[in-house]
């Protein structure tokens, strides 16, 4: 998913569309990341969490960085600071162990820790 900066985005009217892009192709990965993301940005962290879930599941280690990112900002949003540091230290441990990844993603990721972090040391975005 490419990173938009908070202006740049419509969060309901992602939402919209990324819900009709999964309920035709409920086992698809990038849309049930795309679908955390975006639940995410809508402040739905539980159901955020429970869709980038599906996503970590079904996408078989190609992606697991930015689920668990964004898993951990979840977890940290509701309060488990536990969950949130795992989650967090499990992706950064995800990102260290890729040696090619897309162009792109490197960026997109190191904006996604970034953010992460700072809500895990209490200064969200």
């Amino acid at each position: 998913m490419a990173h938009k900066e908070p202006g740049e985005r419509d969060p309901g009217r992602a939402l919209r569309l990324v819900r009709d892009a999964v309920k035709q192709q409920p086992e698809n990965a990038t849309f049930q990341n795309t679908l955390g993301v975006v639940l995410y940005h809508n402040g739905k962290y539980r159901e955020a969490a429970a869709a980038l879930e599906k996503s970590l599941a079904a996408g078989q280690g190609q992606n697991d960085g930015v689920d668990l990112f964004f898993l951990a900002m979840c977890h940290a949003r509701l309060g488990d600071t536990k969950a949130a540091r795992d989650c967090f230290d499990r992706a950064v441990r995800w990102c260290e162990g890729k040696r090619t990844l897309p162009p792109g993603q490197p960026e997109e990721l190191k904006a996604f820790r970034a953010e992460a972090e700072a809500l895990l040391q209490g200064k969200p975005h």
